[in-house]
């Protein structure tokens, strides 16, 4: 009977769970909302069939524990340098900014210093699953504009574990003072990534590589899982978080090429367990609080929506980014961040806050969360008419004039080939007739120019000569023929590359000079996408690399079964 009542609360949080994955993603909500809005009517301040035990309690803490396992497992150095703008400029400015202006604030409401400084910070974040989520349902994975967004919020997830680390320091010695505590805080983050470094390249990897021989994906499963429970018990032993251990393992894991399939393998257990942890967060807030005081729930949420997505805006405007990426960067990074939840829920910050702003900043957080996916869908209708509207030489702000490489045609070969220049920083250009397709492509952040392949007027006028490397996706047989003439008499440099579709194709374009490819593997585009690569001399292992990744992101965005990487993460 007793392991009856100890099941309950589990199934019922389970069943919660379920219900919120299955039918909020079909409002545009994220299942976070639900499973928040299940805490209020399940907790002890509604129905109360969630216990407050530990057994709960436990499980919650796991979920963060796993999530952040997830987040250090894209953590990656090398993405970290290829995304050096956005997580050493935008990320920095942004957090710094949004920060000083919630502090102010704070300081207006009489807030204590060292609990005004880690709210302004947490505030200060973005919602890297509301964010990721967006992302995968949009199917934008890999394009421009989202990886900038993603490099900002890999800045603003370090900045996260900082303050963890810092949250607990200050709960469990209030009579430090602050600047003694950030110190030491800085100091055991820096003594803990030079530790994972080290045992992941000296320790871990060697001994992965040894395990390979037993072709067996469920003992690097079990590894993983030891690794996340032992360095958050050895993290946790010396004073830090659990979670700050757990992210260590992700990095350590994030260096071995091991590590897509072990986040296949326990991202099950991330979202059960993060499920657990925003319904326990949901339990803490008393619903007639919201009801009774509505007024500060809805200038709370105004507060932080406007703030961070004003300071991002004009933020994107002072480095003259282009205004359609402005409007749409500033409509997915308004929202809270999971990360204050976790902030006010140590003892120390909840009690000296009280109940009342405990549930209004959670209420709050909450529904700036839920409003993401609508106002992003409003942005980029907006951003698409800025684009649409724009003169030539504003839409062309931002191209680089200086490309080896043209790509013909913005279609899925035509996507894939600018991921993979995007990712090794070639330098390319691309064109397209079609409207909408030139369009979505200029919205997504590639460097595309209208035009048509079949005029010549339009080469002479791009200056076809500046390049070496010409690669046709969107191939036609008749203009090849009409231009192969030309090209060999006054363009014999040129390196023509043909997306084909089968052997006689590739016959047909061959005669014409072209070095034609066979792309029909998926995505679309990658066969032709790694001889480009190769033929530039770029190393077999990293395309070797980048073709797992694109593998990999193009079943996200096919099923939507996991979010994007995050790359920092």
């Amino acid at each position: 009977m007793e392991m009856v009542e100890t099941l309950e609360p589990i199934i019922v949080l389970l069943g919660c769970g379920i219900a919120s994955v299955l039918l909020l993603p079909r409002f545009g909500i994220s299942p976070i909302v639900g499973f928040l809005v299940s805490g209020i009517c399940l907790g002890h301040h509604g129905f109360q069939l969630i216990p407050n035990n530990e057994t709960i309690h436990l499980m919650a803490e796991l979920g963060v524990v796993f999530l952040l396992f997830d987040i250090g497992l894209h953590f990656s150095l090398r993405h970290v340098w290829n995304e050096r703008k956005g997580i050493f400029v935008f990320g920095p400015l942004q957090v710094f900014i949004t920060s000083v202006i919630f502090y102010f604030i704070g300081m207006q409401l009489g807030l204590a210093n060292h609990i005004n400084i880690l709210l302004s910070l947490a505030l200060s974040l973005s919602s890297t699953a509301v964010v990721s989520q967006v992302i995968a349902d949009k199917g934008l994975q890999g394009t421009p504009n989202s990886n900038t967004t993603i490099a900002i919020l890999i800045f603003q997830d370090i900045c996260a574990i900082f303050l963890l680390i810092l949250a607990d320091t200050l709960g469990n010695n209030s009579e430090t003072s602050l600047w003694t505590e950030v110190s030491i805080a800085l100091l055991k983050c820096i003594g803990s990534f030079l530790a994972v470094v080290l045992v992941g390249k000296y320790l871990l990897k060697p001994l992965f590589q040894s395990l390979i021989k037993y072709n067996n994906s469920e003992v690097f499963t079990m590894i993983a899982l030891f690794l996340v429970l032992l360095t958050g018990a050895a993290t946790g032993s010396i004073g830090l978080s659990l979670s700050l251990g757990a992210f260590l393992a992700g990095m350590i894991i994030s260096e071995t090429p091991f590590k897509y399939i072990i986040q296949t393998e326990l991202r099950p257990f991330r979202f059960l367990l993060l499920s657990f942890f925003f319904m326990t967060v949901g339990s803490s807030i008393d619903a007639r609080v919201l009801l009774t005081d509505w007024f500060s729930v809805i200038l709370t949420t105004s507060t932080i929506v406007i703030v961070k997505a004003m300071t991002v805006f004009f933020l994107f405007l002072a480095f003259k980014e282009r205004l359609c990426n402005t409007i749409q960067q500033s409509a997915i990074l308004f929202q809270g961040s999971e990360f204050l939840f976790v902030i006010i829920a140590v003892p120390a910050i909840s009690t000296n806050l009280g109940t009342n702003a405990v549930s209004v900043l959670i209420a709050s957080v909450a529904i700036s969360m839920a409003l993401t996916s609508f106002i992003f869908n409003l942005a980029q209708n907006l951003a698409m008419k800025v684009v649409s509207d724009s003169s030539s030489k504003d839409n062309d702000k931002g191209i680089n004039y200086s490309p080896r490489l043209v790509i013909i045609g913005m279609n899925d070969i035509g996507h894939t080939l600018a991921r993979a220049m995007q990712h090794f920083k070639v330098p390319y250009l691309s064109v397209e007739r079609d409207y909408q397709n030139f369009l979505k492509a200029r919205l997504e952040g590639y460097p595309t120019i209208y035009g048509d392949k079949a005029d010549i007027r339009f080469w002479e006028n791009l200056g076809i000569e500046r390049f070496q490397y010409l690669v046709i996706a969107q191939p036609d047989i008749e203009v090849s023929r009409m231009y192969a003439p030309i090209v060999k008499e006054r363009l014999p440099h040129l390196i023509r590359y043909v997306a084909s579709r089968n052997e006689q194709e590739c016959n047909e374009y061959k005669k014409l000079g072209n070095i034609p490819v066979i792309s029909l593997g998926v995505p679309s585009g990658l066969e032709l996408s790694e001889r480009v690569l190769s033929d530039l001399g770029l190393k077999s292992e990293d395309i070797e690399k980048w073709i797992s990744k694109e593998q990999k992101s193009y079943l996200d965005r096919k099923y939507k079964l996991t979010k994007p990487e995050l790359a920092v993460k």
